[in-house]
Protein backbone atom coordinates (compact mmCIF):
# COMPACT_ATOMS: atom_id res chain seq x y z
CA UNK A 1 0.00 0.00 0.00
CA UNK A 2 1.41 3.38 -1.00
CA UNK A 3 -0.14 6.32 0.81
CA UNK A 4 0.44 9.93 -0.22
CA UNK A 5 2.04 12.32 2.27
CA UNK A 6 -0.42 13.76 4.79
CA UNK A 7 -0.98 17.35 3.69
CA UNK A 8 -1.46 18.67 7.24
CA UNK A 9 1.83 17.18 8.40
CA UNK A 10 3.70 18.47 5.34
CA UNK A 11 2.31 21.96 5.95
CA UNK A 12 3.11 21.86 9.68
CA UNK A 13 6.65 20.64 9.00
CA UNK A 14 7.16 23.40 6.46
CA UNK A 15 5.57 26.36 8.27
CA UNK A 16 4.78 25.40 11.87
CA UNK A 17 8.15 26.22 13.41
CA UNK A 18 8.43 29.56 11.60
CA UNK A 19 5.02 30.91 12.57
CA UNK A 20 4.87 33.61 15.22
CA UNK A 21 1.41 32.46 16.34
CA UNK A 22 0.53 28.88 15.48
CA UNK A 23 -3.25 28.65 15.73
CA UNK A 24 -3.64 25.56 13.57
CA UNK A 25 -1.38 22.94 15.12
CA UNK A 26 -2.64 19.41 15.50
CA UNK A 27 -1.25 18.84 19.00
CA UNK A 28 -0.64 20.49 22.35
CA UNK A 29 2.09 23.06 22.89
CA UNK A 30 5.46 21.41 23.39
CA UNK A 31 7.38 22.24 26.53
CA UNK A 32 10.75 21.61 28.05
CA UNK A 33 11.25 19.28 31.01
CA UNK A 34 12.05 22.38 33.07
CA UNK A 35 8.65 23.88 32.19
CA UNK A 36 6.87 20.59 32.87
CA UNK A 37 8.59 20.08 36.23
CA UNK A 38 7.84 23.70 37.19
CA UNK A 39 4.09 23.17 37.52
CA UNK A 40 4.30 21.82 41.06
CA UNK A 41 6.81 24.17 42.66
CA UNK A 42 10.40 23.58 43.73
CA UNK A 43 9.78 20.50 45.89
CA UNK A 44 7.82 18.79 43.12
CA UNK A 45 10.48 19.76 40.57
CA UNK A 46 13.19 18.13 42.68
CA UNK A 47 11.14 14.95 43.22
CA UNK A 48 10.37 14.63 39.52
CA UNK A 49 13.96 15.32 38.51
CA UNK A 50 15.22 12.72 40.97
CA UNK A 51 12.71 10.15 39.70
CA UNK A 52 13.49 10.83 36.02
CA UNK A 53 17.26 11.03 36.37
CA UNK A 54 17.46 7.68 38.17
CA UNK A 55 15.11 5.77 35.86
CA UNK A 56 16.53 3.88 32.89
CA UNK A 57 15.05 5.09 29.63
CA UNK A 58 13.77 2.10 27.69
CA UNK A 59 11.15 1.09 25.17
CA UNK A 60 8.54 0.24 27.79
CA UNK A 61 5.57 -2.10 27.73
CA UNK A 62 4.21 -2.78 24.23
CA UNK A 63 0.57 -2.23 25.29
CA UNK A 64 1.46 0.92 27.24
CA UNK A 65 2.26 1.49 30.89
CA UNK A 66 0.40 -0.96 33.12
CA UNK A 67 -0.06 1.82 35.71
CA UNK A 68 -1.61 4.09 33.09
CA UNK A 69 -3.79 1.31 31.64
CA UNK A 70 -5.03 0.44 35.16
CA UNK A 71 -5.85 4.09 35.85
CA UNK A 72 -7.76 4.36 32.56
CA UNK A 73 -9.63 1.10 33.23
CA UNK A 74 -10.80 2.41 36.62
CA UNK A 75 -12.69 5.14 34.76
CA UNK A 76 -14.97 2.51 33.19
CA UNK A 77 -17.19 0.15 35.13
CA UNK A 78 -16.20 -3.47 34.61
CA UNK A 79 -13.08 -2.67 32.57
CA UNK A 80 -9.66 -4.15 33.26
CA UNK A 81 -6.18 -2.95 32.32
CA UNK A 82 -5.95 -5.86 29.87
CA UNK A 83 -8.78 -4.27 27.86
CA UNK A 84 -6.92 -0.96 27.47
CA UNK A 85 -4.33 -0.27 24.78
CA UNK A 86 -2.44 3.02 25.02
CA UNK A 87 -1.41 4.53 21.69
CA UNK A 88 0.96 7.40 20.95
CA UNK A 89 -1.74 9.42 19.22
CA UNK A 90 -4.97 9.40 17.26
CA UNK A 91 -3.22 8.73 13.95
CA UNK A 92 -1.77 5.45 15.26
CA UNK A 93 -5.03 4.52 16.97
CA UNK A 94 -7.08 5.14 13.81
CA UNK A 95 -4.63 3.11 11.70
CA UNK A 96 -4.77 0.24 14.21
CA UNK A 97 -8.58 0.24 14.20
CA UNK A 98 -8.74 0.27 10.40
CA UNK A 99 -6.07 -2.45 10.09
CA UNK A 100 -7.96 -4.58 12.61
CA UNK A 101 -11.44 -4.11 11.13
CA UNK A 102 -10.93 -3.89 7.35
CA UNK A 103 -11.02 -7.15 5.41
CA UNK A 104 -10.63 -7.86 1.67
CA UNK A 105 -13.86 -7.08 -0.14
CA UNK A 106 -15.20 -4.73 2.55
CA UNK A 107 -17.00 -1.63 1.32
CA UNK A 108 -15.73 1.48 3.07
CA UNK A 109 -17.50 4.83 2.98
CA UNK A 110 -15.36 7.82 3.96
CA UNK A 111 -16.75 11.26 4.61
CA UNK A 112 -14.95 14.26 3.20
CA UNK A 113 -13.74 16.74 4.27
CA UNK A 114 -12.19 14.99 7.23
CA UNK A 115 -8.77 14.13 8.55
CA UNK A 116 -6.79 12.92 5.56
CA UNK A 117 -5.97 9.55 7.13
CA UNK A 118 -9.68 8.74 7.46
CA UNK A 119 -10.12 8.67 3.70
CA UNK A 120 -6.58 7.91 2.44
CA UNK A 121 -6.10 4.75 4.49
CA UNK A 122 -9.34 3.12 3.27
CA UNK A 123 -8.75 4.43 -0.27
CA UNK A 124 -5.36 2.69 -0.36
CA UNK A 125 -6.40 -0.51 1.38
CA UNK A 126 -10.05 -1.22 0.53
CA UNK A 127 -10.93 -2.23 -3.04
CA UNK A 128 -14.52 -1.01 -2.57
CA UNK A 129 -13.90 2.50 -1.25
CA UNK A 130 -16.50 5.25 -1.69
CA UNK A 131 -15.94 8.88 -0.75
CA UNK A 132 -18.99 10.84 0.36
CA UNK A 133 -18.32 14.56 -0.19
CA UNK A 134 -20.14 16.58 2.46
CA UNK A 135 -18.95 20.11 1.97
CA UNK A 136 -17.46 22.58 -0.39
CA UNK A 137 -14.69 21.35 -2.64
CA UNK A 138 -11.20 22.65 -1.94
CA UNK A 139 -7.93 22.27 -3.78
CA UNK A 140 -6.24 20.88 -0.67
CA UNK A 141 -8.11 17.56 -0.68
CA UNK A 142 -8.59 14.81 -3.25
CA UNK A 143 -11.84 15.05 -5.18
CA UNK A 144 -12.25 11.43 -6.28
CA UNK A 145 -15.84 10.31 -6.01
CA UNK A 146 -15.17 6.61 -5.79
CA UNK A 147 -12.48 4.04 -6.37
CA UNK A 148 -14.92 1.58 -7.88
CA UNK A 149 -16.49 1.82 -11.30
CA UNK A 150 -19.98 3.27 -11.41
Amino acid sequence: MVMPPFAVEVCMDRYGKRSRYNLADTCVVCMTLDELFGFGGQESRERLWHAMSHRKQMYGESAGSSRLRSAIARLYEGASADQVLVMNGALSANALVMTTLLRPGDRVISFHPSFQELFEYPRCSAPRWVCCHCGRRTDSFPTRKSSEAS
